[in-house]
Order: structure tokens, then C-alpha cells, then sequence
């Protein structure tokens, strides 16, 4: 029994709409099976309308709390979480928060024991005294060591039972009747097998009890002191801390002032002369800033995008203050964008201000972000990876005991029944993998980074919520005592509208590579001996440069060269900037019936200069919508059609355009269409219209964007494709450089041999690290593209070279330390040529193959520079080459060509005997619409859709495939019955022969694909 010192902890009962229990979520990976709002509803319903409280306690995190705060209400959650504090479940324990300073000390915990997990383990063991503050918290534990080390932390400690059955009178603490419970109902048992045998599997064995809320329910309300504890304990609760905005510390003493004279300034920079437009505007602005509180938090962006090449985007690209910052690039009050849709008086979230640069300098923006402003004050937001289709099937896999490789073979028999309807025929226990996916889909599974965010508050982060150490690192300025080389990034536990809900501002430090494209093609040029004042460079009023957009010519231009994107600016004809602010933003998922439309009204307009009022669902959308002949194409063309025509005030509008942009928004969008519906009846819209508005609405399901945001990508796109039009060697030689297009290497070298570009491949005697142009009319493919050589060992290589030329094959390898390997990939790629060009490749291979065997020099490194082994030095002089026969032209460039996956000699459809009765790519355009036709290219790039049948029935896979030959590129349309019975052509990454019907829309053409064959490309011929 307890002592009286003991029990005399133990408070008062009282009674509550729910008896104790501790609530484990999906967000347990492999232990919990429902969502917070599951739980949510289900505790509702068993509380019967009395107000209720529950401990959430996931492991060793708070994940669902922002979304459990949002279901079950701030009151009814004490946040907690569950421990392991050894090796088995026995050790675990619940760490719970009853009030607000408690919270604080079990964020800290949480953190250190991510953080620093073998600080964490020594403390547990007793072989550290240093450890975490847990005054205020209560632990409910298992076995009474797990008990004494929390309470020598300051812990009040209870021992935790699962039924009336389990109380454990040895415990030397008060027992507590609190079941911990991990399904809602038993079809979460279904996947208690799957999850326990991939646990133990990972080593991590689960907790002793996984139990429903039935048999929680039962075993809680039993009655007596073990009852009665647990029933105090609850009382003690107050649930979460209350809400506050966490705004990052201003180093201002007066932020406003500090904002106005910056914006004044800047003002003066952009516009010379402040007009009376400006000055309202500016004023106007400033207003509502400082009403709102935020000229820190714009001050802080700001200095944080000071000196850098950027793209802020987001709707913060609407506010002329953020222009005036220099944040942004393009002008509000030019192209009309609306400051409310960033920020106003009744708006109350935080603003949306995201910030691009060059992807290679986003680390040392966010480095500077926390050394300006604190390790302790700074950290990456998290994501919330759930389990796809595809990772679930991993997942369940793994828990099988099935490897990587059964698994992939597994997924691309799957991918060949989904796709193309041909049977998985998987072995008979590939089923039971099959089944456990479906269970495990949609659970979340780890955490990842957000691809950008950051918080910086003006509390310890620490203390609002619990950190990771991410895997990606990245140096920092070294504090006091603490090492210089690279450190985990801090991530916390949210997603970003966890954060935000818990006041949490997010700023976006995003990587974008075409601005690197257009940072290095203008130091390029530079080098060269020709500037560009970017101060007055205007591409948008360019002529070549407008052509060039008006005929979709964009491939390598930012956020323009996907074949959709190309296809619509070429059948809109049109260059304009204002116009390329619509197609940004109309080219969704699900936009192509509202395309059709707005294509089929732009030409009608240009024709006839008329808009036609049937156009226009309603008269209230007329004005609005005018640009876009009544289609929406931005969010606040949403939320203004939502408060027009269904009565929505701007809070609804707000939820509305959020509500869109999740992979989730048709199950979020179902009360909104009710109440759109509802309140367009009440206004007495035609139900029709009502109808065909809100389908336009549904089409930004997942993907939209506000008018700034595509704004600030157009004057992107135009840069792009200003240096395409007048600098093309220049331009796409950086493209390829700074890699993540949407095309691969090789598509991008036909499209600059297309614009008359010499492209020289791989070579140690003349390529540096990144692809770069040799002159205004070649391009020199960079060592990036070599397999098997790394950007160390090519730096070695550089280096070396530039200490003198290379003597041979053996002085490169004695003087660069190359792996075998990348040595004899060097050989195939043909970039030993220029070293040794008496000999022929076959010789070339031979040496280097030969050179290879022999000692590198006194050490040999790999890519780390880890010294491998010491040797004897080489001989100086390369070995003689056997008289071999060289290989035909043919034969080296196949063989190039199997090792760079490109071919710089040519375009590789080149390996295709040519068969008779094709037409080449680029005359496709010169046969008349309805013809039949027949191509031999090479697939490059491939979108699969989902197309639903006129009749009904289940939608089904098709897909538009772009082909290229050495004439040019083609658009090709594959319905369903094409790809069922020939898309898995597709699958082999090569040529096909296809043929089909030819098709023009708006002058663009198009092969409907009827049936198709593979090309076998062979060395041969």
C-alpha cells in the first residue's frame, strides 16, 4: 500500500461526462488505427451530451493535438504523451500535462528526449544526474523504477491500471484506474496483427494494451479508489493553453516607423516619383499593418530576403509594401492585385508571405535565420506523411517479410493491372499483403520537412511545442562549446495548419531552380561582356520574347513548359503578361471542361470584341470574372463568387479557399457545397447556376492559387523565356546545369540542337562541374552528367587540371585518385577522348580499364576523401594499347548513349531503323486534321488522368505522352482503350511506333493514338 505521504497526493473525486482514459491515435504509428476527429466524434457520443475530457497521449509526441484541439474542443484535451523509458513495454509511462506551466515543461521533455535520445537513456539509467524538469506533470507508470526516475524529475507519479483486475497493491503509488484505449471500434482491430509483426520487425515491440473504447468504457466506469483517483486526477485538468499569436521578435525598437521609412524608401526606388495613387495606396497599407500588428513580421522577412535574388509569392505579392521591401517583384497597383487578399482588418490568421530562392542558397538563408535569431527561437515546420497506396503495400510487405525487391516487383505487376488491365497473377500470399495495405492506407507514418517553412517566435520554441532533430543538416555558426560541422535541423511536431492553429506563424524560405537558371545565365552573360540592368529590364514588353510565349516555344521555362502549359499558350495565341496570369492559374487537375470554354470565348472575343452575357452564370460575376469570360481562375475568384451569390462573409470565404488546397478537399468541401447551395437558394440564384458555379469551384480541388502568387511566377516565367528568346546556349546549358526540370537532360539538348546549338559531350580535358555554354552557339555537357562520378571526385578532377593539363590516362588517374568505375564510365561516355586522340574508344575503354588495375598514386580516395589505401606510385607513361579495331560512328555513340542516358552526337530515335509510311514529329502539323498517321519517336514525359465515360461507370486511366524524334516534339492523346492495350509500350523507356488519327484545336496539333509498337534501337546498321 502507499505510504500516507503518498496517498495524501491523491485529490478529491468528482465525476465527469467520461471516466478517465488515455487515448492513442492514429498518429501512434502502428498502434493507434483512428484519427483525432474519429476519436472526437466517438467520445462525443459516449460522453451523451456532458461535457468530457480525455488524455492524449500518442507516442512520444504531440502530432494530433492541433487537430484533436480542433475536434474535440481545447477544453476536452490534456495533452500528454506515452514514453518508453527502456527496452520494453513495460517501461512505457504516460506523461501528462494538467495545466498551462505543465505544458510548457512537457514540450522540453518531448524535445530533449528526440533531441537527444542517449542523454535521455543515461538519465533513465540512473548514470546521469542531468536531466529534464518535470515539475507539474503527472506520469502514470507501469513499474515503479519507470515511477522513482520520473519522480526524481519532479513528476507526480501514479501506478497506471488497465482494469479492476490489474492493481499492483506491490506499487509504492497511489493506483489510477485509467485504460489506455487504441481503437475506436474492433474494425481497428483488424490491423493489430499487421501493425504488431511490422513493430517487431522494427524492434520497437508495442504497447501491453491496445484495447477499443468499448473496453475502455467498461473497464473505467467500474467503481472504488483506483476509480476515484483516476477521476481526481482528470479534475486537476484545464486543458490546453490558450492561443496566442507567436509573432518572431522584432530587433526594432519601433517597428512601425523602422517599416514606414523602408516602404517610403522603397517606394521612391521602385516608382521614382510617389503619385497620389501610390501614396494611398502605401498609406492605406501601412494601416492596416500596424492595426494588425505586423510590421516585425514583415521587417523580419524582409531581412531575411535582403540581398538575395527572390520570388515572393503567395498573396503577399498583392501589398505594395512588400513590393516597396523588395520581397516582391511584380507591381500591385499595375496589375490590380488586391491588398485584402493578404491581409485586412476582420482577417484572423496570419498573412501568407512566401519567399523563393535559387535552390542551392535556401540553406544559407535559413542558417542565417538562426543565427540571427536564435537555435533556441528557430525551426522547420513539419509534414505528416501518410501511407499511400504504394507505401502502405511496403509497409505491409515489410511486416510479411517480404524484400525490396519482391516488393517492387509486386507494385509493377499492380501498376500493369491498374493501368493497363493486364492480371497482377501475384503468388497466393501476396494477397494477405494486399489486404494489410488496405488497412494500413491513410495512416500517418513519420514525419517529413516541409519544403520550406520555418517559425521563429519570440518564446523558446521548445516551450511550445516538442522538436526533432530532422535528417537533413546544414552548417550553422557554431555556439560556444558546440562543434562546427553540420547539425540536424529543428523540426517540430506540426504540419502547417497545426502550427497555424496554434498560433504559430509559418514563414516560407522556399528553393525554386529557375532562379538559379536566370542567376547564373546572367553572370554567364556577364562574364561575357554582356549586362542586363535588371533595374530595367522589362521581358514581359519584349517583342521576340512575347512571340515566344504566344507559341508555347517554353520548354525549360519556369512553370510554362509542361506540355499542357505549352499547348494552351499556343492555342491562346497570345504573349501577353496579364493573359499569362490567367493560364497560370486555370491549368489545373481538373480545369479542362473550363479551358475548353474560356479558349472557345477568347477567340470569340478577339474575333468579334464582344463578351457574351450567357457567358455569365450570373450578373454579379460579369465584372468579376470579365478577364476570363466568366471562368474562375483565381481563390479570391472563389471566395468573392461564394460571398456574391451564397451570402459566405469573408471568415466562410476564408475556410472555403483553405478547405481547397488539401488532398482531402472533396470530403472537406461537403458542408460548403451544402452551404453554398443553401445560401444561393436563399438569395434566389437559379439553381442551375448555382450548380455550374460551384462545379468551377470544385475544380480547384487541391490545387489553386490566388492571383499575386501567379502573378509573381509569370514575371519568373518571362525572364526564363526573355534568355530563351535572345541567349538560348546561355539559357538552357543552365537549365540542365541546375537540374529538377520537367524534362530529363536529354530532352533539353534536342531542344537546344533544335534552336541550332552545338552540344559537346562530357570531357576531362574541357567540362567543369555544371553543363555551360562553350559559346553564344554551343553548349558543353557538364560532369554532373557522368554516371558513377560524384562532385567530389569531379572537383578533384578540376583541381587537378587546372594545377596542368593531363599527360594520359594513367596521369589522370594518378594525379585524381578515380575509382575504377568512374573511370571506365568516363572511357564509354567518350571523355577520354580529347586526352588520348590517337586512339579509338575501344582502345580508350582498354586502357582505362587496364589503368584501373594499377595503384592510383600514394593513396586512393573515394568520395568522402577517406583515405583508402597506400600504395607504391605509378609509372608516369600511359601502357600501350592493343592494335583494336575502332568501332563505327554507330557503335561508339550506342555505346555513349547506354552510359549517359542522352546523346550529345545526336538524337538517339537515330538507333531506330526508320519505318516505311512514318511521318517525322515535326510534319505531323502539315496533315490534315481526321488523317491517319503514323510516328516512330521517343517517348518523353507522360501525365496519366483519370477520365470518366459519358455512360457512367468508373473512371479510367488514360494519358497524354509528349514523343520526340530529331525533327521535333509531339503531343499524343492516349484514351483508354489505346492505353489499356499499349500503354505498357510506356513502361520500357524507349522508342515506339504509333499509330493514330491527326487532330488540330485552335491550330495545335495532336496524335489520338489508335495502337502502338515497340522500336528496337540496336547499334546495328
Amino acid at each position: 500500500m502507499p505510504s500516507a505521504s503518498v496517498a495524501s497526493r491523491v485529490p478529491p473525486p468528482t465525476t465527469a461526462g467520461l471516466p478517465p482514459l488515455v487515448i492513442r491515435t492514429h498518429f501512434s504509428a502502428g498502434e493507434g488505427s483512428a484519427s483525432p476527429a474519429a476519436w472526437g466524434t466517438a467520445l462525443a457520443a459516449a460522453a451523451d451530451g456532458q461535457p468530457w475530457r480525455a488524455i492524449l497521449a500518442d507516442r512520444d509526441d504531440l502530432c494530433a493535438l492541433p487537430a484533436a484541439a480542433a475536434s474535440w474542443g481545447a477544453a476536452a484535451v490534456v495533452p500528454g504523451a506515452t514514453v518508453r523509458l527502456g527496452e520494453s513495454a513495460g517501461h512505457d509511462a504516460v506523461v501528462f500535462a494538467p495545466d498551462p506551466p505543465a505544458y510548457l515543461r512537457l514540450c522540453r521533455f518531448l524535445s530533449w528526449r528526440l533531441e537527444s535520445p542517449a542523454d535521455a537513456a543515461a538519465w533513465f539509467a540512473g548514470d546521469s544526474a542531468a536531466g529534464a524538469d518535470l515539475t507539474g506533470l503527472v506520469a502514470l507508470v507501469r513499474e515503479d523504477r519507470v515511477g522513482a526516475r520520473l519522480e526524481r524529475g519532479g513528476a507526480d507519479v501514479y501506478c497506471q491500471a488497465q482494469t479492476i483486475g490489474d492493481m499492483r497493491p506491490v506499487s509504492r503509488y497511489p493506483v489510477a484506474l485509467v485504460p489506455a484505449v487504441s481503437h475506436v471500434n474492433a474494425a481497428g482491430l483488424q490491423s493489430e496483427p499487421l501493425r504488431r509483426a511490422l513493430a517487431d520487425r522494427q524492434g520497437r515491440p508495442l504497447a501491453a494494451s491496445t484495447a477499443t473504447l468499448a473496453e475502455g468504457l467498461a473497464a473505467a466506469r467500474a467503481t472504488g479508489d483506483a476509480a476515484d483517483c483516476a477521476r481526481s486526477l482528470l479534475s486537476r485538468c484545464s486543458g490546453l493553453p490558450p492561443v496566442t499569436l507567436h509573432l518572431p521578435p522584432s530587433h526594432y525598437a519601433d517597428a512601425s516607423a523602422e517599416l514606414r521609412r523602408r516602404a517610403e524608401a522603397g517606394a521612391r526606388r521602385r516608382y521614382g516619383r510617389i503619385t497620389a495613387e501610390v501614396r494611398s495606396r502605401l498609406d492605406h497599407e501601412l494601416g492596416v499593418i500596424e492595426l494588425k500588428g505586423f510590421c516585425g513580421y514583415l521587417l523580419t522577412v524582409a531581412d531575411l530576403a535582403a540581398g538575395r535574388r527572390t520570388c515572393g509569392r503567395g498573396s503577399g505579392a498583392s501589398s505594395v509594401v512588400v513590393y516597396c521591401l523588395g520581397i516582391t517583384d511584380v507591381d500591385p497597383i499595375r496589375y490590380r492585385l488586391l491588398f485584402e487578399r493578404f491581409l485586412n482588418p476582420s482577417r484572423t490568421d496570419p498573412p501568407d508571405l512566401d519567399i523563393d530562392f535559387p535552390w542551392d542558397e535556401r540553406d544559407a538563408v535559413l542558417a542565417a535565420a538562426f543565427t540571427r535569431y536564435g537555435r533556441d527561437h528557430v525551426a522547420m515546420v513539419a509534414t505528416h506523411q501518410v501511407l499511400r497506396r504504394w507505401g502502405a503495400l511496403r509497409a505491409s510487405a515489410r511486416a510479411f517479410g517480404h524484400d525490396v525487391a519482391a516488393t517492387s516487383a509486386a507494385r509493377a505487376a499492380l501498376t500493369a493491372e491498374q493501368r493497363y488491365g493486364h492480371a497482377a497473377d501475384l503468388p497466393g500470399e501476396w494477397q494477405g499483403v494486399v489486404s494489410g495495405a488496405d488497412l494500413l492506407e491513410g495512416s500517418p507514418w513519420h514525419l517529413g520537412l516541409h519544403c520550406g517553412g520555418i517559425v521563429i517566435t519570440p518564446e523558446p520554441i521548445r516551450d511550445l511545442v516538442p522538436v526533432h532533430p530532422a535528417a537533413k543538416r546544414i552548417a550553422l555558426e557554431p555556439a560556444p562549446g558546440l562543434p562546427a560541422e553540420p547539425t540536424p535541423i529543428p523540426a517540430i511536431a506540426w504540419e502547417k495548419d497545426g502550427a497555424e492553429a496554434r498560433g504559430l506563424v509559418k514563414i516560407d524560405l522556399l528553393g525554386n531552380r529557375s532562379l538559379a537558371v536566370i542567376r547564373d545565365a546572367l553572370a554567364d552573360l556577364a562574364e561575357d561582356g554582356i549586362r542586363i540592368d535588371e533595374a530595367r529590364w522589362r521581358p514581359a514588353d519584349d517583342p521576340a520574347t512575347r512571340r515566344l510565349v504566344a507559341a508555347g516555344d517554353t520548354m525549360g521555362c519556369f512553370y510554362i513548359e509542361s506540355p499542357a502549359m505549352r499547348q494552351l499558350q499556343a492555342k491562346a495565341g497570345s504573349g501577353d503578361f496579364d493573359r499569362l496570369v490567367i493560364h497560370s492559374s486555370i491549368i489545373r487537375p481538373a480545369a479542362n471542361r473550363w479551358i475548353a470554354d474560356y479558349l472557345k470565348r477568347l477567340h470569340h472575343h478577339r474575333a468579334t470584341g464582344q463578351h457574351d452575357p450567357a457567358w455569365y452564370p450570373h450578373p454579379a460575376l460579369r465584372e468579376l470574372l470579365s478577364e476570363s469570360f466568366g471562368i474562375l481562375s483565381y481563390q479570391e475568384d472563389v471566395m468573392l463568387a461564394a460571398v456574391r451569390l451564397a451570402g459566405f462573409d469573408d471568415r466562410q470565404a476564408n475556410a472555403l479557399r483553405k478547405a481547397l488546397g488539401h488532398w482531402d478537399t472533396q470530403t472537406r468541401l461537403t458542408g460548403f457545397a451544402a452551404a453554398f447551395r443553401a445560401g444561393a437558394a436563399a438569395r434566389g440564384v437559379d439553381p442551375a447556376a448555382a450548380e455550374q458555379v460551384w462545379a468551377n469551384i470544385s475544380s480547384f480541388a487541391g490545387y489553386s492559387f490566388c492571383k499575386a502568387h501567379s502573378a509573381s511566377y509569370a514575371m519568373v516565367s518571362f525572364q526564363c523565356a526573355y534568355l530563351k528568346a535572345h541567349y538560348p546556349a546561355y539559357f538552357l546549358a543552365r537549365v540542365i546545369a541546375n537540374e529538377g526540370g520537367f524534362y530529363a537532360p536529354g530532352a533539353y539538348l534536342e531542344e537546344a540542337r533544335r534552336a541550332g546549338l552545338a552540344i559537346h559531350g562530357p570531357c576531362v580535358m574541357a567540362s567543369v562541374w555544371a553543363t555551360r555554354r562553350e559559346d553564344a552557339g554551343s553548349i558543353r555537357c557538364g560532369l554532373h552528367l557522368v554516371p558513377d562520378l560524384g562532385r567530389k571526385t569531379a572537383e578533384r578532377l578540376i583541381a587537378a587540371r587546372d594545377e596542368g593539363p593531363f599527360r594520359g590516362v594513367l596521369d589522370l588517374r594518378r594525379r585524381t585518385g578515380l575509382k575504377a568505375s568512374a573511370l571506365g564510365t568516363l572511357a564509354r561516355a567518350g571523355a577520354l577522348d580529347a586526352l588520348r586522340p590517337d586512339l579509338n574508344r575501344r582502345q580508350l575503354v582498354w586502357l582505362a580499364e587496364t589503368v584501373a588495375l594499377a595503384p592510383a598514386r600514394f593513396r586512393e580516395e573515394d568520395d568522402d576523401g577517406v583515405i583508402a589505401r597506400c600504395v607504391p606510385p605509378p609509372p608516369d607513361r600511359d601502357p600501350e594499347a592493343p592494335d583494336l579495331p575502332a568501332p563505327t560512328r554507330r557503335q561508339a555513340a550506342w555505346e555513349r548513349f547506354r552510359t549517359l542516358g542522352f546523346l550529345p552526337d545526336g538524337h538517339p530515335i537515330w538507333f531506330c531503323p526508320q519505318a516505311p509510311g512514318t511521318t517525322r514529329c515535326r510534319h505531323l502539323a502539315d496533315l490534315p486534321p481526321g488523317s491517319r498517321a503514323r510516328i516512330l519517336a521517343w517517348p518523353i514525359t507522360r501525365k496519366q488522368v483519370d477520365a470518366k465515360p459519358k455512360a457512367g461507370g468508373p473512371a479510367q486511366p488514360m494519358a497524354f505522352v509528349t514523343v520526340e524524334d530529331a525533327t521535333g516534339l509531339a503531343e499524343t492523346v492516349w484514351f483508354p482503350a489505346a492505353y489499356r492495350s499499349c500503354g505498357i509500350l510506356l513502361e520500357r523507356n524507349g522508342p515506339v511506333l504509333l499509330d493514330g488519327v491527326v487532330e488540330q484545336e485552335w491550330g495545335v496539333t495532336s496524335l489520338h493514338v489508335l495502337r502502338g509498337e515497340a522500336a528496337e534501337p540496336s547499334a546495328a546498321g
